[in-house]
């Protein structure tokens, strides 16, 4: 299908009549998000040193010590004394639990079961819209977001979430990227404006909500 550039639909066996996904060589250029994606029955892991601000070696002992245990990570968040991270359902909870025993003699943590993670896909170049919209929906319906994670190439955003929160999260998601009937006004970039500093010019662009 791909060597000829025949498009391929996607159907869901359970809803027969949803029209489902194309797959084709064409696409949306205006599109902020491409796919969404999730992950159930996680575990998040808070991890905060009882060290001073400043001590080195934190996050490679936490590391060191996942690493004995041989436990992978999923999503990761962290700073200069903390870090939170997931682990699926298909990680031993033995290893887990002497995991954090281990950890246990610098280091603080607290774990959180029945989690779930949403992944987007989203166009690098405008992650703060896509960014602004999600955040305005997860308000409007009431959905907590407990971490977020975007990689250094801003193409996968992640945000960690309750499992009894994540089929909603998804539908409205869903309605404002893929089927234009959002729960909140979307932000679109409909102007720019040219700030001149002192030596140079520069371009602020500008958002705003439509109406």
């Amino acid at each position: 299908a791909m060597k000829c550039g025949i498009p391929v639909r996607v159907k869901n066996s359970y809803n027969p009549s949803s029209e489902g996904s194309v797959i084709s060589e064409q696409h949306d250029d205006d599109r902020l998000v491409t796919a969404i994606t999730c992950k159930r029955g996680v575990q998040l892991l808070d991890i905060h040193s009882t060290q001073m601000l400043g001590a080195y070696g934190f996050l490679s002992t936490v590391f060191g010590d996942l690493e004995k245990h041989k436990l992978s990570v999923d999503v990761l968040a962290s700073s200069e004394v903390s870090v939170s991270l997931t682990f699926d359902k298909k990680q031993p909870q033995e290893d887990i639990d002497n995991a954090i025993a281990d950890l246990s003699p610098y280091a603080t943590t607290t774990l959180q079961t029945d989690r779930a993670i949403l992944t987007l896909i989203a166009d690098v170049d405008r992650s703060s819209e896509v960014l602004a919209t999600v955040f305005r929906v997860f308000t409007a319906q009431d959905i907590k977001v407990l971490m977020m994670s975007q990689g250094a190439s801003k193409v996968n955003i992640s945000f960690v979430l309750r499992n009894d929160q994540i089929d909603d999260a998804i539908l409205n998601l869903h309605y404002c990227f893929f089927e234009d009937r959002c729960v909140v006004e979307p932000y679109s970039e409909l102007e720019s404006e040219v700030v001149n500093g002192d030596d140079s010019k520069t371009k602020k662009k500008k958002l705003i909500v439509t109406k």
